[in-house]
C-alpha cells in the first residue's frame, strides 16, 4: 500500500563509523512511513568513511528510489553532496539524500548543527529527526512519532524508547534522562529494565515525562517551532550536555514527550569509545569538561561547589581502581570546563 511520505528530516553525524550509518541508513529505508530528506554528515573522517559512504549509497540508490516511489513521493530519488561551507552560504538542495562533508571535527552539536541548518532551510520540513548514527530503527518509529507529536502539540522535543543493542533487549534510556541538581550529574531513566517489562499506559509515560531533564541525544525528534524558537545545539560542548543544554533552553516555551512505541537500538559510543560500563580517556574528559560547562551556564555561583565535590569522588574512585590515565582524564577536563577552554 502506498504511504504519504511526512515532512520529516533526518540527521545522521558520521565520525569514522561508515558500517554502523550505513546500517541505520538501511532501517531507516525499512520504515512504514517515509521521510522528506535525508542528511549525512561526516565529520572529517580519518578512515576514508565520506568516500566510502559516498560510494556506497550511489550504489544503493537504484533500490533506494523504490521505496521512496512506495512512499508515495512523485520526484526522482537522488543523491546531493555538499560541503559545510555550502551549507552555510545557504545552499538549498532539493536531493532527498544529502551527503555534507563538514571538513573539520566540530564535535557533536557542531557536526550536526550543519545538518539541522540544511534541514531548516526547506519550508517545507516540519520536523528533524536527529539519530546517533550507530543506531538502528524499529520499522514503526517515525509513525510513533508523529503520531505522537500530532496529539501534543505543546510538546517540542521527544524521546524514544532506546534499547542497547548489547545488552540486547535492555533499556539504555526511555525517553532521556533525569539532572541531579547538586552535582549535575545525568542518569538514564530506567536503565537495563527488560524491554518487554516497560508499561504501556498514559499513567507510566507521564511519570516517565515529568522525570526528564532532557532527552537523550541518540533519538531527538524536534518540532520546527523548536528549533526556531530554542535554536540549534550548542557547539561549545563539542561531547556531552549539549541536549541538556537544549532541553534546559528549550523548557521556558515547551514540554518534553517520550514516545513509547518508537523503538530505537543503540549500539552507543562506537565512535569515542564509550559503553555501558565505563569509558575511553577521550569520552570521561569530555564528560567532565562539558558537566562544568553546562554548570557554569546553568547553576548559580554557590552550585558550583557541589559539581566539583561530585567530580573529586568520580576521580578518587578511578585512582582506588588504579586507573590513573581516567582519573588524569577527568582532571583535565574538570579544568578545561572550569576554564570554559575551548574544543574547536
Amino acid at each position: 500500500m502506498t504511504r504519504n511520505p511526512s515532512q520529516v528530516a533526518v540527521v545522521l553525524l558520521n565520525y569514522n563509523g561508515a558500517q554502523d550509518t550505513l546500517e541505520c541508513i538501511e532501517s531507516l529505508f525499512s520504515l512504514t512511513i517515509g521521510f522528506r530528506q535525508l542528511i549525512v554528515c561526516d565529520n572529517a573522517s580519518t578512515d576514508d568513511s565520506f568516500a566510502l559512504l559516498t560510494s556506497e549509497l550511489v550504489d544503493r540508490r537504484e533500490r533506494y528510489s523504490v521505496t521512496w516511489k512506495a512512499w508515495g513521493n512523485a520526484s526522482a530519488f537522488s543523491i546531493g553532496c555538499l560541503s559545510r561551507k555550502d551549507v552555510i552560504d545557504n545552499a538549498h538542495p532539493d536531493s532527498p539524500l544529502v551527503i555534507v562533508d563538514n571538513q573539520k571535527n566540530w564535535g557533536f552539536a557542531g557536526g550536526n548543527n550543519v545538518g539541522l541548518r540544511l534541514a531548516l532551510s526547506n519550508s517545507e520540513i516540519s520536523h528533524v529527526w536527529l539519530l546517533n548514527n550507530d543506531t538502528r530503527v524499529d520499522a514503526n518509529a517515525l509513525d510513533a512519532l508523529l503520531a505522537s507529536a500530532e496529539n501534543r502539540p505543546a510538546v517540542g522535543l521527544w524521546g524514544a524508547t532506546v534499547l542497547y543493542d548489547e545488552p540486547a533487549g535492555q533499556v539504555q534510556a526511555l525517553g532521556g534522562g533525569a539532572l541531579n541538581r547538586i552535582t549535575a550529574e545525568t542518569r538514564h531513566l530506567c536503565a537495563f529494565t527488560p524491554a518487554e517489562e516497560v508499561p504501556d499506559n498514559p499513567q507510566f509515560i507521564r511519570k516517565i515525562e515529568a522525570e526528564m531533564a532532557y532527552v537523550l541525544g541518540a533519538s531527538m525528534f524536534a518540532t520546527r517551532a523548536w528549533l526556531e524558537t530554542v535554536g540549534l545545539l550548542d557547539e561549545r560542548y563539542f561531547l556531552y550536555y549539549e541536549e541538556l543544554d537544549w532541553a534546559e533552553r528549550g523548557r521556558p516555551h515547551f514540554a518534553l514527550g517520550y514516545a513509547r512505541d518508537c523503538i530505537v537500538v543503540h549500539k552507543e559510543g562506537a565512535s569515542i569509545g564509550t559503553a555501558p560500563g565505563g569509558g575511553s580517556a577521550l569520552s570521561v574528559h569530555h564528560l567532565h569538561r562539558s558537566r562544568f560547562l553546562f554548570a557554569r551556564r546553568f547553576f548559580t555561583r554557590a552550585g558550583i561547589p557541589g559539581v566539583i565535590v561530585g567530580s573529586l569522588k568520580q576521580q578518587m574512585k578511578y585512582v582506588l581502581r588504579g586507573n590513573f590515565r581516567l582519573a588524569k582524564a577527568a582532571t583535565t577536563g574538570m579544568f578545561d570546563g572550569l576554564r570554559q577552554r575551548s574544543v574547536v
